[in-house]
């Protein structure tokens, strides 16, 4: 679970059903997708509320059905805290 250990590292991410649901989602994205859409894995917004630079490297960025896009950030909602919630 590499994934998941990287996200609560973050310190804005919360272990729950949903963040395990959340992660198996992004390791099983199928890049080839003819429709979708790309969706950061650690999201933008740690970025900017971290004052980081967006990582937008193929390693934090999955192309996601358009579905999948939504539930991604459905279990974003029940699986993060803070502001980036």
């Amino acid at each position: 679970m590499i994934l998941t250990e990287q996200l609560l590292q973050t310190g804005m991410f919360i272990a729950n059903a949903q963040l395990d649901a959340y992660v198996k989602l992004m390791n099983s994205n199928d890049s080839t997708v003819k429709y979708g859409e790309k969706h950061h894995i650690i999201p933008r917004s740690y970025y900017k509320l971290t004052k980081q630079k967006i990582d937008n490297s193929k390693a934090n960025i999955v192309k996601l059905s358009y579905f999948e896009h939504i539930l991604a950030h459905y279990y974003l909602s029940f699986c993060t805290n803070g502001k980036l919630k």
